[in-house]
């Protein structure tokens, strides 16, 4: 990985992200989160959906994604794939790379994660995937400071920082993960809760 890499989509106000520079041998696997306008998503999901009109306007505010990166549309979270969004959560099944993957070890690790945005956003949980989907669970708004931090050894906190084109933005960086599992990241962002997944390895 070029240790000037940034995952970042070019769109409409965009910034191109943090330096994603291994540290101490950890690899940092950076996922953006993009806010489209609420006002975009109006009469434009159907049936959970999005209709060819909002998808051609999502388009001009996201740029070209990776299918890690979350964008956050109507109140849920979508992937890009095959130049469209994809609803949440069966895009996982469809595109597997569209679910963050971190790896504790080598060959392939050790990894670390680095969610970013423009916007300001702050995980409230990280809970297991199965114990979340099973219970349908909308976890409290509780500050962070207090959670457990499964799966890692620290608490991945939002913060300012600058971007690699000195634009501000929106960066929590973990450690490296202690447990394997599945898990759901749920983080909150101009009063929307988002829900994105994660497996480490």
């Amino acid at each position: 990985m070029d240790a000037m890499e940034s995952d970042q989509p070019s769109g409409s106000n965009l910034s191109n992200g943090p330096s994603l520079q291994a540290v101490d041998g950890v690899v940092q696997v950076g996922v953006h989160i993009i806010r489209v306008p609420n006002d975009v998503a109006v009469g434009q999901v159907k049936g959970g959906h999005v209709t060819k009109d909002g998808q051609a306007q999502v388009a001009k505010h996201v740029g070209k994604p990776k299918q890690r990166d979350v964008i956050v549309y109507a109140g849920l979270p979508w992937h890009m794939a095959e130049n469209e969004l994809q609803p949440h959560p069966e895009v996982h099944a469809r595109f597997p790379d569209s679910i963050l993957k971190l790896h504790r070890a080598k060959p392939h690790g050790p990894e670390s994660a680095v969610w970013w945005s423009e916007h300001e956003f702050t995980i409230t949980t990280i809970a297991d995937e199965d114990v979340h989907d099973a219970s349908d669970a909308h976890p409290p708004h509780t500050s962070f400071v207090d959670a457990v931090p499964y799966p890692f050894g620290e608490k991945p906190r939002t913060h300012r920082e600058a971007a690699m084109d000195g634009t501000r933005i929106f960066v929590a960086r973990s450690s490296v993960p202690v447990a394997a599992g599945r898990y759901k990241i749920c983080f909150m962002m101009e009063g929307e809760q988002i829900d994105p997944n994660m497996h480490c390895f």
